[in-house]
């Protein structure tokens, strides 16, 4: 026994930890512009850098649960 499956096993746990991150951060964002009744505004740079980062993400967990 090598131990790869137990790191593959890791990070993809890490991998879904960080999507669960980025999909709660998106809703804080989404959730604070719709009390404030307005658009993201200054907040959708960051919005923008969760999205892209919540998309790799999910393409890594797809392609190690691919694999």
């Amino acid at each position: 026994m090598n131990g790869a499956p137990d790191k593959r096993d890791a990070h993809l746990r890490e991998l879904k930890a960080a999507k669960a991150e980025f999909e709660h951060q998106l809703r804080r964002h989404a959730d604070t512009a719709e009390r404030a009744g307005r658009l993201l505004g200054a907040d959708a740079a960051e919005v923008e850098r969760l999205k892209r980062n919540l998309a790799d993400t999910q393409a890594e967990i797809a392609r190690l649960e691919s694999g």
